[in-house]
């Protein structure tokens, strides 16, 4: 009986089995007590106790690895999430970055556009003006080439009735004469 004892308390302290074979555990050791053997009795709890104590120190390393191996990969797992977040920032940043200068280059370009549009006004209304300008200035001398010119015609013979052009005047004088001679010619006849 003894030998069953420890046979049972060697497997109830090494594996998970021995969890299923506990009753059977305690029911030889209440036999081994009643049997008065408290030589065998005592190795036996003994025995249990250590192997008990031997699989909770290999359990606490297993506990201790897998949680070692859990608390690794969580960090993994944040440091892989702070690193996709600073990858989405830097994107949100370059896209950003981007909008903001073709923004500026619109501005630019529009701004530009509205200068030569100003210049382009400016010029035409520039050349208009220079233009109105050599037109006044043009009516100016035909005006005061007319008024020359009447000017000269006023300065013939003063006692013709309103004056009259030179040339009328000559013309006027030279038919008088030539109807004159006729007349003189005929007389003589």
């Amino acid at each position: 009986m003894a030998v069953d004892v420890l046979g049972e308390a060697a497997k109830y302290g090494l594996d998970g089995e021995g969890v299923v074979s506990a009753h059977r555990f305690n029911y030889l050791l209440s036999q081994l007590y009643i049997a008065g053997d408290s030589e065998t009795f005592t190795r036996a709890v003994s025995e249990a106790e250590h192997r008990q104590q031997s699989l909770n120190a290999r359990s606490h390393t297993l506990i201790a690895k897998f949680e070692g191996e859990m608390r690794a990969k969580e960090e993994a797992r944040v440091k892989a999430e702070e690193e996709e977040a600073a990858r989405v920032k830097a994107e949100e940043e370059e896209k950003a970055r981007l909008d903001k200068e073709e923004e500026e280059r619109k501005a630019q370009e529009e701004a530009a556009a509205a200068a030569a549009a100003a210049e382009e006004a400016r010029l035409k209304e520039k050349a208009e003006e220079e233009a109105a300008a050599a037109l006044e200035a043009q009516k100016v001398e035909e005006d005061r080439a007319k008024e020359e010119a009447a000017t000269a015609g006023g300065d013939g013979d003063v006692s013709s009735p309103g004056g009259g052009d030179d040339a009328e005047q000559v013309a006027g004088g030279e038919d008088a004469k030539a109807e004159a001679e006729a007349e003189g010619g005929e007389a003589k006849r």
